[in-house]
């Protein structure tokens, strides 16, 4: 009798640790799974050489993912140049500014979107110039691409920056 418990006992543990061996088998095979998958994405932008006083600088940011994997929750940031005014009507509409910060495609907190391999996307992102901004200063655009749950095969190419002069009638 003490026998046939031992082995009922000893079934019934090998069944546990079966399933616990299948349950956090899975897990560490998705989160191996996640940290394999690889991206590569790259920003670049395009803006105005110059913007007279009170107009509008309208920078056009070019987001690449070149794979392998598809690239998931990709966020797009764009640190607004002191002095400006951010310019949704003129912006993609996924785009809105939290602290200083435009945000296009998402927000960091928040799932952005997918960009599958050889995928680019751009979004227009627009500035309005002070009628009183100084004549002859430059405004720099800085803008970062990233993603969450994928590693980025090079993340130098995850940053661009460009410069915009500020004109005035006499230039």
């Amino acid at each position: 009798m003490a026998q046939t418990r031992s082995r009922a006992l000893l079934w019934i543990l090998l069944t546990i640790l079966f399933f616990l061996a299948i349950l956090f088998g899975k897990r560490a095979f998705f989160s191996a799974q996640l940290l394999l998958q690889r991206t590569d994405l790259s920003i670049s932008q395009q803006g105005p050489l110059e913007v007279s006083r009170g107009g509008t600088a309208v920078y056009t940011l070019s987001v690449r993912n070149a794979g392998p994997d598809a690239a998931a929750n990709v966020v797009v940031s764009d640190v607004m140049p002191p002095g400006l005014r951010f310019e949704a009507s003129a912006s993609h509409p996924t785009c809105a500014v939290f602290d200083g910060i435009v945000f296009c495609g998402g927000w960091p907190q928040t799932q952005g979107f997918t960009l599958e391999k050889d995928e680019q996307r751009e979004f227009p992102v627009a500035f309005t110039v002070p009628a009183a901004a100084g004549c002859r200063i430059t405004l720099m655009n800085n803008v970062l691409v990233q993603s969450t749950g994928q590693r980025d095969a090079y993340e130098g190419d995850n940053r661009s920056m460009s410069t915009t002069t500020v004109v005035c009638d006499g230039r």
